[in-house]
């Protein structure tokens, strides 16, 4: 048994280090190599199954209206990321998605949306180190600013020694 191949992977059930690289490496490959002959596989599946496929996603859609919202929010942020080509990372999704519930970044209330520190359209990329949770508040009058940019417009006063947010009169989290 040889290691570090994708018939050791499969024939002999090994999932040693060098056995699972090969596997990943082989199924890239397989993926790139096979990108028509798939999609048009899908697409003829989808012409011959097309009411039961748009049954399923509605129940789907139905059955997991936070997981859908997500979706979205992450297809958004891919395409807006992919207009402005912008670079991505495979990692940035599930970051993205554990964003969701964290403490906000600027304020500390629950975040419902994510931010660019660096924003896209100023040059920034579509990555993990520039992804923070945010409330929609924050978001909002942060917009395309950077973030200095964002606290002088945020005007920071400060009322008994506690700095305050201008815009939505939340504690300031440091």
């Amino acid at each position: 048994m040889v290691h570090g191949s994708y018939s050791t992977y499969v024939n002999h059930r090994c999932r040693c280090d060098l056995c699972t690289e090969a596997n990943k490496t082989y199924k890239t490959k397989y993926v790139k190599d096979n990108v028509a002959k798939d999609t048009a596989y899908k697409n003829t599946y989808y012409l011959k199954n097309r009411d039961s496929v748009i049954q399923r996603t509605a129940q789907w859609v139905k059955e997991n209206p936070e997981k859908r919202r997500l979706n979205a929010r992450l297809g958004s942020a891919r395409r807006r990321a992919r207009l402005l080509k912008a670079k991505t990372f495979p990692s940035v999704d599930a970051h993205i998605a554990n964003c969701y519930g964290k403490p906000c970044f600027f304020c500390g209330f629950p975040s419902d949306t994510h931010e660019h520190l660096i924003p896209i359209s100023r040059g920034g990329d579509h990555s993990e180190g520039n992804i923070v949770p945010a409330c929609l508040s924050c978001n909002q009058t942060k917009s395309g600013r950077l973030l200095i940019e964002w606290r002088k417009f945020n005007m920071v006063k400060y009322d008994n020694g506690e700095a305050i947010s201008a815009i939505s009169f939340k504690p300031v989290v440091r």
